[in-house]
């Protein structure tokens, strides 16, 4: 798996509407009844302190509201001072969210694409491919950051942060400047030796703070903790290793373009 922190400016065009990745993510909730649970070790980072588990069921949406997008989303229990955790859902499947006593939010984020057992894992000129795919495309935002990118075959998804900073008409409705952020995942085939992006993408966060607060928004994501499958009356065990993930270096590649207002 690739880690970026490649950041793109670009300008503005209207708004485009580590788990196995050889298999599909299975099945979607039957029943909302509460017996299945899912539990695991934790090891955050050093002198931090675990203070909430959750899991995220991010095929059920909750109703959207004007500066988040709320996510339909299970409260654990954290264990041992924070060494352990459990959490009782449903059965069906779940990215897992950790928040820090820092302030710092970790959410999973599922990355398996459905490939065949034995297709090939995806090739780092693959990666670089998809990265600069990634670059070029206009969108509503003026930054983009490559957060993750896995694969198998000829199919590949990113973790893609998108963050707009230029003024938009919301800067009037909310009385101030403000910023909007959204974390998706993209999906990527290979067809005829080009990667192509599907339409099909899924929204894992969407918050609209105001820029005097950006800072205060501090979130990662880890597609280690996404993708846990539960049956019914089972139980799941996921690991979470909280610990910072060294980033490998970023692609040399970057594009920036004057970026014209909303």
């Amino acid at each position: 798996m690739t880690f970026h922190g490649t950041v793109l400016a670009l300008s503005t065009a209207t708004a485009f509407c580590v788990a196995s990745v050889a298999q599909a993510r299975t099945p979607k909730r039957q029943s909302k009844k509460m017996d299945a649970r899912i539990a695991g070790k934790v090891a955050p980072p050093q002198g931090a302190r675990v203070v909430r588990v959750t899991a995220i069921d991010r095929d059920v949406r909750a109703p959207l509201k004007a500066k988040e997008m709320p996510v339909t989303e299970y409260v654990g229990r954290v264990l041992e001072g924070g060494a352990r955790y459990e959490i009782d859902v449903p059965a069906g499947t779940f990215d897992l969210h950790f928040e820090l006593g820092d302030g710092l939010k970790i959410d999973g984020a599922d990355m398996r694409v459905g490939a065949a057992e034995n297709a090939p894992q995806l090739r780092e000129r693959d990666r670089e491919a998809i990265t600069k795919r990634i670059l070029v495309m206009k969108t509503f935002e003026n930054e983009k950051h490559v957060l993750a990118i896995d694969g198998a075959g000829d199919r590949a998804k990113a973790i893609v942060k998108l963050v707009r900073t230029n003024p938009t008409t919301y800067d009037r409705k909310f009385g101030e400047p403000v910023a909007i952020f959204r974390w998706e995942v993209w999906n990527f085939r290979n067809r005829t030796g080009s990667w192509v992006r599907e339409r099909k993408s899924l929204v894992l966060r969407r918050f609209m703070v105001a820029k005097r607060k950006m800072g205060e928004l501090r979130w990662d994501f880890r597609p280690a903790l996404g993708g846990v499958d539960v049956e019914a009356g089972a139980r799941a065990e996921r690991d979470a290793d909280l610990r910072p993930i060294a980033p490998e270096p970023a692609p040399d590649d970057k594009t920036r373009e004057a970026s014209a207002d909303e």
